[in-house]
């Protein structure tokens, strides 16, 4: 998010420069995952990046040290994930906001935007990103605007599609967890019989009646479908927003060749 180009500084009188990221709609599952931070400023100096939010379950990171180089772009390497979802309630028409800022001092940051990778880049999907000016890093207020103010983040989106799984027991789920493990050990029997059957080295196997390894395979596979259709079915509803179902019956127009 963010060009590494700029045009000059971008003269503001704030205390924090950063930006604010807004999630459109919350993901249950969904994370941003930082990468890099690159900071531009016109002058050199060590700067703290800290990492706030409007959700009062949200406990923050660590904060990210970076040491700027005057008029470029310096960076810093973190791991921080900001989950797209949050357990707690929030008003009709609020947002989960999160806000990456430094204490400017005197110093200015470089004069760049957000505008980068195309017109509309995949994140834009998910999230609403502003520069942002403020007199605190924990309230939420101040002046938001296209100027990223200085400030790059490298990152990607990712969904955790399997930590719905060690949540199961508390929202009632021992039976589907056990037809979750179940399924697993399907899978892995059949991968199992696959590997030494389907090959034509000499293994444990090779003494064996390969129809009955066959139909064994064939079995488990068969069960590992049902109970995946069956999971499907009976995920508990609100614990994972990761997958999404297609309409069997939706017709899709391609171009005419004739």
């Amino acid at each position: 998010m963010g060009k590494l180009k700029s045009t000059g500084t971008n003269s503001v009188s704030a205390d924090y420069i950063g930006v604010r990221m807004r999630v459109k709609k919350q993901i249950k599952g969904a994370y941003w995952v930082f990468r890099k931070i690159y900071v531009g400023l016109n002058t050199s100096g060590s700067f703290s990046i800290s990492v706030t939010s409007n959700d009062p379950l949200f406990t923050p990171p660590t904060s990210v040290s970076i040491t700027a180089i005057a008029n470029q772009f310096a960076n810093a390497t973190t791991a921080i994930e900001l989950p797209l979802w949050s357990d707690a309630e929030f008003d009709t028409g609020e947002y989960l906001e999160y806000y990456i800022l430094i204490p400017r001092g005197s110093d200015q940051p470089l004069n760049n935007t957000f505008t980068c990778c195309g017109s509309s880049p995949a994140w834009m999907q998910y999230l609403y990103v502003d520069g942002m000016t403020t007199a605190s890093t924990t309230d939420g207020t101040g002046n938001f605007g296209n100027q990223a103010n200085g400030f790059v983040l490298d990152g990607y989106l990712t969904c955790a599609e399997l930590d719905w799984i060690c949540e199961l027991e508390t929202l009632g789920g021992y039976y589907l967890k056990d037809v979750v493990a179940r399924t697993v050990q399907f899978r892995g029997a059949a991968i199992a019989i696959s590997s030494l059957v389907d090959t034509i080295a000499v293994n444990p196997c090779t003494g064996y009646q390969l129809e009955n390894l066959n139909s064994r395979r064939a079995y488990l596979n068969k069960r590992y479908a049902e109970n995946i259709a069956w999971i499907a079915g009976n995920i508990p509803a609100g614990v994972t927003d990761c997958f999404t179902c297609k309409p069997e019956n939706k017709f899709h127009k391609q171009k005419m060749l004739v």
